[in-house]
């Protein structure tokens, strides 16, 4: 029976029931949960030497156990809300002044904080012009982000990192307490002096979005959540096509790949689960002055071509701030894969506001893209090393993607 869960019409709309994969021909059984399939690199356990490819190696192995529980910097209310999605749209009209706030709120997303205070504060001498009482005031920019965060769920989670952005502490630099590679220290040597020890005051942080509860938020929304199945829709005709013409007809969206194709009918990925393709590039926030940071980003791939490049729909990864270049970029990158990986093993719960009923889903992650300085930082291929690089990452790669939680789809000349 597949482990594609669905809600029966007769079931109760909190508890899934299973339900068998549209996708998968009825006589083939659903691998994902099976043993992982064999490779040609099945029997060949790949051991790094250079002092990158350990690292990058101890990371891949910090990714193969992730679990929800396992992560440090999700909080338990955040962690609850994964497995226990709210059933129901967001509604304000029962509060115009939060609403009120939040419209000001995305008015000035393009502009600083200080515009916020500076609109506000004119609005509410307005309102006091006109006798409107202070318990009817419109939230303040530290209120409106904190509710926007309990109507969402949507939370940043903030990790460590070197002050001359080095490397972050994460995954197997999550314990110790000074950069490996410029050695500056992770504290505040101040604080940490005149406390005895006592107090730790991390010199730099950046932050992680997690994808799972932005996934989450899109599915509440009834259009959204009617727009998120077309990757389900479009599939399913492919195969149809396929089966009476035995040929591909037309190649005109990631899902006329054969990597993605491959991975329906072999059952990893079903009609529930969810595509994704992780983006990472430089971005210089100011013309005349150095104001580098790295933002890496999550496109839905379940969304038509048409609408999932839309700032609406693009899903933030992470934002790591300037202005060095980052040393280490698995150490950055990690937070948001452990999240990842954790909920393709223990699977995401969705309320889908379109069809009213609870589902879980696994996240594929199918493509990782970037432009050729951004790609040389996730994958170290420059110069003369390319051949031997390339050669290791196949290999480890296609070996890791044995693992029956996650499939790495690596394309390249």
């Amino acid at each position: 029976m597949s482990p594609i869960m669905q809600l029966s019409e007769q079931g109760d709309k909190g508890e899934p029931s299973h339900d068998r994969n549209e996708f998968e021909p009825a006589n083939q059984p659903d691998e994902r949960f099976a043993e992982p399939c064999l490779t040609e690199y099945n029997d060949i356990e790949v051991v790094a030497t250079l002092e990158e490819l350990k690292t990058a190696q101890d990371f891949i192995s910090h990714l193969q156990s992730a679990t929800l529980e396992g992560d440090h910097d999700f909080d338990a209310e955040a962690r609850e809300r994964l497995t226990n999605p709210i059933t129901e749209q967001i509604n304000l009209d029962a509060d115009p002044e939060l609403r009120a706030g939040i419209r000001l709120y995305l008015d000035t997303t393009n502009a600083s904080d200080e515009t916020y205070h500076d609109v506000h504060k004119s609005m509410q001498s307005y309102l006091a012009e006109i006798g409107i009482e202070r318990g009817e005031e419109i939230p303040s920019l530290f209120s409106v982000k904190k509710e926007i965060g309990k109507l969402t769920g949507v939370h940043p989670m903030m990790n460590d990192m070197c002050i001359n952005t080095c490397m972050a502490y994460t995954g197997p630099f999550y314990g110790i307490d000074a950069c490996p590679h410029c050695g500056e220290s992770r504290y505040d040597q101040r604080v940490f002096l005149a406390s005895d020890g006592q107090k730790k005051v991390p010199r730099h942080q950046f932050y992680t979005f997690p994808v799972g509860p932005q996934l989450q938020a899109l599915w509440r929304n009834p259009k959204d959540a009617e727009a998120m199945r077309h990757h389900t829709r479009e599939t399913q005709k492919i195969l149809d096509a396929l089966e009476i013409s035995g040929e591909q007809q037309l190649w005109d969206d990631v899902y006329s790949g054969n990597d993605y194709l491959e991975a329906v009918r072999a059952g990893k990925i079903g009609p529930d689960d969810m595509v994704l393709m992780k983006s990472f590039d430089r971005a210089q926030l100011y013309q005349s002055k150095q104001s580098d940071c790295w933002i890496s980003i999550w496109i839905v791939l379940d969304l038509s071509a048409d609408i999932r490049y839309k700032k609406r729909y693009v899903l933030i990864g992470n934002i790591i701030p300037g202005p060095n270049k980052p040393k280490i970029v698995d150490s950055f990158i990690y937070p948001g894969l452990h999240h990842v990986c954790a909920l393709s093993r223990d699977s995401l719960r969705v309320w889908d506001a379109f069809q009213d009923r609870v589902f879980l889903s696994k996240l594929f992650v199918l493509l990782l893209a970037a432009d050729g300085p951004g790609m040389t930082y996730l994958n170290g291929l420059t110069g003369s090393d390319v051949t031997a690089r390339l050669g290791w990452l196949v290999a480890r790669l296609r070996h890791w993607s044995r693992s029956k939680w996650l499939l790495a789809a690596l394309s390249g000349s």
